[in-house]
């Protein structure tokens, strides 16, 4: 039983955690949601630090003005997709972490916690085991389960919301330590999760990537796991 509790620190340990990551909103940016979207898009054209990064080369690539262009993002996934060793057998899960524990001003797990109002896994986890049980009766090839993903927390300055705390990460690696100890027991099955290059904007993109990529996914709820689900349906009829 200790290896087992051990195990699972790890586990947990081994998630990216993004604590300002005010900017590079994948989804938020490309669906232009929120009160700063244009700014935080003008800051990725202006700065050479978002140079060759996925979000800044679909950016080039559309006016301002456009909606959403699902065949853009189509040609630069393929041209990067094939950098990444995704696997046939392995159940990719996106969740939504980190800052989502807490309402936007910091109380942890208020009723007013983005994971509870956008009902997120992280605080309703028997509806991933429900996902889960379904893909692996659907495709019994799944050995393996991936969780994609960082505690991204969007520190925004303008209106001191969404900040760092060391109390929300502690909750995230709580929460999910007692999620991965379920699905093993539930599922019997080899849990891990991304490892991280040591690049931020580099993980962000290679776990968008794999997303839209791989065979077999579940996605969390929030403007990030939304926009994936549309382009899977995008790609995937256009094959």
């Amino acid at each position: 039983m200790k290896n087992i509790q051990k195990k699972e620190l790890d586990l947990a340990d081994l998630i990216p955690v993004l604590d300002s990551n005010k900017h590079y909103r994948i989804g938020d940016l490309i669906f232009k949601k929120g009160l700063r979207w244009e700014s935080d898009r003008n800051e990725i054209l202006r700065k050479p630090d978002y140079d060759n990064t996925f979000l800044k080369k679909y950016l080039l690539s559309v006016d301002n003005d456009e909606k959403i262009n699902k065949s853009i993002i189509a040609k630069l996934i393929s041209e990067s997709k094939k950098n990444l060793n995704l696997d046939n057998k392995t159940l990719y899960i996106n969740m939504r972490i980190g800052d989502c524990v807490m309402e936007p001003f910091g109380e942890i797990n208020s009723d007013r916690a983005y994971a509870h109002i956008h009902k997120l896994f992280i605080f309703y986890p028997d509806e991933l085991f429900k996902k889960i049980k379904n893909k692996i009766q659907n495709f019994p090839e799944i050995n393996k389960i991936k969780f994609i993903g960082a505690m991204h927390f969007g520190d925004n300055e303008k209106n001191n919301t969404w900040r760092f705390s060391q109390e929300a990460v502690d909750e995230n690696k709580f929460r999910l330590n007692r999620i991965f100890n379920d699905i093993e027991n539930i599922f019997n099955i080899q849990i891990s999760v991304n490892k991280s290059t040591g690049i931020d904007l580099m993980d962000i993109d290679n776990d968008f990537i794999s997303l839209c990529s791989a065979k077999h996914v579940i996605l969390d709820g929030a403007s990030f796991g939304k926009l994936i689900r549309e382009l899977r349906v995008f790609l995937y009829s256009n094959e």
